[in-house]
Parts: structure tokens; sequence; C-alpha cells
């Protein structure tokens, strides 16, 4: 197997195993972060590491063809192809496949809207424009990772053009250094001054990428002095050294959250750029990274990264939280899988031994094959994900048409900010919802609740993260004198997170409700559990041969000793609002689901909820179900 695997880069002008070696680190990490991310909490920095390595190779090449005189836009996207499409194809076309056996028919829609996007290089988008209420967690979603790669693509459809203008013309060839170091300089500002509000963009968007990538390439562009320099200097080598422990500090100590990239993320890229930086003649890089399991390992990267995802993610769909054991084992079969793909896909492809790559159809069957899995995707989303091939309609209680989240109703008539926008009839509004994606799950039931005492309610806002567009709708509420009742709801989960809204800013927006004479009603939340219970559904045949779904009553539900347990916070912010604030008023909707010892996820036959904490429509008017409405509505 070695001398298959090597054989091929070697090949390569000026190749430097050391960079392979590099990808290896870069992969191991994400590879760990993915299986167990406590181990290193900071592997997904690897995928940062990955953007400077591109950058620096991609560039390096278009120079080098550029300088000789040889380049040809055509020929990049070839070897663009060559390089990523028939793995790619692969992957997603097995994803499929398998999804069709083991997902149910939301789970595969999902997909296939994923494998449109995926198609087209647009992954990074679809997931910004999910980001929100609809975005489900990201664990579930086995193509996510292709977003890295949709990045990259939409880099290089610009940066060749712009380094064959800048060669090209002397007058800006001298400058160079100068534009790249103020489009780095323009790209990290941005990156680091977005807003929250704007933090999933910021995470998926090339734009806020470009600096990652951008000093790869600068690096390539200014190689040859800084190698000089390097080679001059008694510590030149160390800087590989430093590099390395500046990639595993970033491992160890990065932690991943809403506002990554900061200003941290200087650290991995920092390190990649000292390890590539670094003379293969000098020190560290020579005598580790560039030793034969470290660069066999960064050649089946590509595959291993493109495989990893989706084995993980259909474990996390099938089983909720599958063990350390067996995801581990998925990750060993990742790379298994990868060196197949390299032995038996890539490398004869690259060789030229399996196709003709001075022929232009291979290039086109690439195409067309990429091009075809976006259209089965689009057929499977249109579909529904095909839902004959599962017993009984438990599907359908999951969905939650995006019509409940925006309804044109009330977008055309009072057009909120935010997230969420829901209005319940045209009868005059008295009543206001305000909350998260729990706000949104209680609309359903509420709103009928309401509609039988002839009450308007109107539901918006979000998460409270969303600073402005929150006091935006809290001062609509405040100056609106029809605006009678306000219903507050968020999920009691964020009390343990970044953006959690159980503090002061809750606290002076009750206050500011009192104070203009609204009558403040809070919404206690309804259970959330550890197990989805969309597992205890009928799933395909596959699926169940695993023993996926169809679980017992003890699996699905939990006590209310450890629910109570996982709401102690949550609880004792609700009796301290009640103190502060006697004039408040509650509806429990945490009850109705936890009796006789257990909260359960079920009743008779039908989900209450489509996931580990949100409502199905069953569900939401299971929680109003006892509510006296009447009373909860006099001041």
């Amino acid at each position: 197997m070695s001398k298959k695997l090597l054989s091929i880069p070697v090949k390569i002008s000026h190749y430097r195993p050391e960079v392979d070696g590099l990808r290896a680190i870069a992969v191991i990490g994400v590879l760990i972060y993915h299986a167990v991310p406590g181990i290193l909490p900071g592997g997904f920095t690897g995928v940062d590491i990955f953007f400077v390595i591109s950058g620096y190779l991609i560039s390096k090449l278009l120079i080098h063809d550029i300088d000789a005189g040889k380049f040809n836009v055509i020929d990049f996207y070839k070897r663009r192809i060559r390089r990523l499409f028939p793995a790619l194809i692969l992957v997603i076309l097995t994803t499929w496949i398998f999804g069709l056996l083991l997902f149910m028919p939301n789970e595969l829609k999902s997909l296939g809207d994923a494998m449109i996007n995926a198609s087209y290089f647009f992954s990074n988008f679809q997931l910004v424009n999910e980001a929100g209420y609809f975005d489900v967690d990201a664990n579930l979603k086995p193509l996510q990772h292709l977003w890295s790669l949709a990045v990259e693509e939409q880099f290089y459809i610009v940066w060749p053009w712009f380094l064959v203008l800048v060669w090209r013309w002397k007058f800006i060839r001298n400058y160079r250094n100068y534009i790249v170091l103020t489009i780095i300089s323009i790209s990290l500002y941005i990156t680091l001054n977005t807003k929250i509000d704007n933090s999933v963009a910021r995470f998926f968007l090339p734009q806020y990428r470009a600096w990652q990538i951008l000093s790869g390439a600068m690096l390539a562009m200014n190689e040859k002095w800084i190698r000089e320099i390097l080679l001059r200097r008694c510590w030149g080598k160390y800087i590989a050294l430093c590099g390395l422990i500046i990639i595993i500090f970033s491992y160890i100590h990065i932690k991943g959250g809403t506002y990554y990239p900061e200003f941290i993320a200087v650290l991995p890229v920092m390190g990649a750029l000292f390890v590539i930086a670094a003379p293969s003649s000098l020190g560290m890089s020579k005598k580790l990274l560039a030793t034969r399991p470290f660069v066999e390992f960064g050649i089946i990267s590509y595959p291993i990264y493109l495989w990893h995802w989706p084995l993980f993610s259909m474990a996390r769909i099938l089983f909720g939280s599958p063990s350390s054991y067996l995801l581990v084992f998925l990750a060993v079969l990742s790379i298994v899988l990868a060196w197949a793909t390299f032995y038996w896909v890539e490398s004869p492809i690259k060789s030229g031994q399996s196709v003709n790559l001075e022929s232009n159809k291979f290039y086109y069957l690439c195409l067309i094959g990429l091009l075809a899995l976006g259209g089965i995707g689009d057929f499977t989303r249109n579909h529904n994900g095909f839902p004959a091939r599962v017993d009984g309609n438990f599907w359908s209680q999951i969905a939650w048409p995006r019509d409940m989240v925006y309804s044109k109703q009330c977008l055309g008539g009072f057009k909120f900010p935010g997230l969420f926008c829901q209005i319940n009839s045209s009868a005059p509004i008295d009543s206001v919802l305000i909350g998260d994606s729990h706000a949104n799950h209680f609309f359903f039931g509420l709103s009928k609740k309401l509609m039988t005492n002839h009450e308007g309610l109107i539901e918006i806002s979000g998460p409270l993260y969303l600073k402005d567009i929150t006091q935006n709708n809290v001062k609509f509420i405040l100056r609106n004198n029809f605006i009678k009742n306000v219903f507050i709801a968020y999920y009691f989960g964020r009390i343990n997170q970044r953006d959690n809204p159980f503090g002061q800013v809750m606290n002076s927006m009750i206050y500011s409700f009192i104070k203009y004479n609204k009558n403040v009603i809070v919404i206690i939340d309804s259970p959330g559990f550890d197990v989805d219970p969309s597992l205890c559904t009928n799933r395909p045949w596959l699926a169940r041969m695993f023993e996926s779904g169809q679980r017992t009553r003890r699996n699905c539900s939990e006590s209310i000793a450890y629910m109570n347990k996982k709401r102690r916070l949550y609880t004792e912010f609700l009796n301290k609002i009640s103190v502060m604030y006697p004039k408040v008023k509650f509806i429990d909707a945490y009850t109705p689901f936890c009796k006789n010892q257990r909260c359960e996820p079920m009743m008779n036959g039908s989900l209450l909820f489509r996931d580990r904490h949100h409502l199905t429509t069953f569900g939401s008017d299971f929680s109003f179900n006892n509510v006296d409405i009447s009373r909860l509505l006099t001041l």
C-alpha cells in the first residue's frame, strides 16, 4: 500500500511530504473532535488548517503555471474536478442510498435538500439560510461538513483570475503583497466585528474565511525570500516545532461556540503557516511530519473528511447518543473507507490508469454525475422523503412547516424583524407571545385556546442574543395600548448556554411590561429529553435491524426526578420571578407531560415531541388542555 500511496505525490514538482503530514494533523483533529469532542475540544480548527494548506498549495500551483506562461483556466478547473469530484460523488450517492434504508421521511427529505446544495457547492449558504428555528442539530445533517468544500470552491472561482491580473500587469504586480494584505485585513476585520446576530454567517460564508485561505496564498507568493530568511537564522529550525505546539494548543484550549471564528482563530492559522514556511531541510517538519505514517494519512485526508461525518451523523440519527466505542469504530471505518476510496477510485484516476485524462468525456461525466445527484436530491425532497417506506404516520407528526414560523398574513401585516411572525386570526390583537422557538411551538395550542375566547394572538421575536430585534419588538409591545396580554416562553435549556435569557434581560423585560400595565403570563416550559422521541417510532427495516426505533417506554421516557434535576436552575429562576413580580401569572406546560413518576414524549400512539424538546402540534394542543384562559386574561 505504501508504495502505491506515495507514488503519486512524488511526481509533483517540489513535492513537500511534510505538508501532507500537516494534512494528517488537521484531519486527525477534526476526526477526534467529531468522535469524542471532550478529548480535543478545539479539534474542529483542523478545518482552519485545511484552508491555509489549500490556499498555499493552489496558489503555488497557479503562480508556477502563470510564471511559465502555461496557465489555462480550463485546465485549472479540470484539476479541481479530478481532485474533488470522484470521491465526492461516491460519498453523496452512498449517503443517499443508506438514507433510503435508514431514515424517516422528514430526515431523507432534508438530506435531499442538502444534496441539491452540495451539487452546486452551495452548502454553506444553505446552512446560513437554515439557521435559527429550522436549524436542527448539526449532528443530524449527514452532509453538513461539505460547507468547507463549498467555501473553497467559491473562493477559487475568483482567485485564479485575480492572480492572472496581478502577474500580468506589472504595475499591480509590484503592489501584490499590499493588495493581498489589505484583503486579508478587511476579511479578518469584518470577521471579528460582525455582530453576534450574524454569527452563523460568520462561520460559514467565504468572506469571513477568506483571510485564512489568503494567508496560505500569501505564503506561496513570498515563499522564496521567507525560506531564505529562515535558513539564515539559527531559530529557523524551530519554526515548524513552534507551529505544531500552537496547533496542539489550539486543539486543546479553543472551544467552539456562537462566536467562532473570533480572534483566537488566528492561532491555528499561524501554526499552519509556521509549519509550511519551515524549509524541509530544517528541524521538526522533516523529522516528524515527513515520516511515512503522517504522509500516508495526510494523502487520504480528503476522503477521510468526506466519509467520517455521514457515518457519525447516521449513528446519531439512529441512536440519539451513540456510545464513544461506536463513534471510535466509525472513525476507524472512515479511515478504511478513505483508503479504499483512494486506492480504487482516486489513485487510478490521478494516474490515468482508469480514465483518459486527455479526453473531456471524463470531466463531462463528473459534472453530469454531480448534477444528477442534485436532481436525485430534488426528486427526494419533492416526494417528501418517500413516506411509503415506513409504517404509520409518525413522520407527518414530526413535520413543522415553514408557514408555521413565518406566516404570510403576519409578515404582510406587521413586517416584524426576527425569526418568528405568527398571527392566529383576523380578530383584533389583544395578546402577544414573545420568546424563542419554544414560544413558536406553544403558539399553535395557545392561539386555539385564545380563539375560543375571541382573543387575537401574535407571536414575534427570537432568541435573546438577537438583542436589537428583541428590543425593537419589546418597544412595539410597550407603545401599543391595544396589546393587553404578554405571554413569555423560552427554552429552559438556554439557562446553561451563552445566550441565557433567564437573567437581567428577562427581569427588565418583565419590569417594563408591568410598568406599562401589561398582563404578563410566563409559560413554564415543557420537558426536554435526552433521547430524541422520534427514535421511538417505526423506522425502515434496516434501521430496525440495528435496533433503532420501537424502543421501550423506559428508554423513551424519563423519570420526573431526573427531569427536575435538569431543570433545577430554571425552577429557581421562576421562583425568583414569582417573588419579585407578584402580578406575573404562570401557565404550567410542564406538569401535563409528567405524571406517574415519568415524563412522556408520546401518548396513545401519537408523538407529543418532534425532537428532544420541541412539541408537535398535538403536543402543543395538549399543553393547554386544562388551562383556564379566561382567568389568566383578567388583570
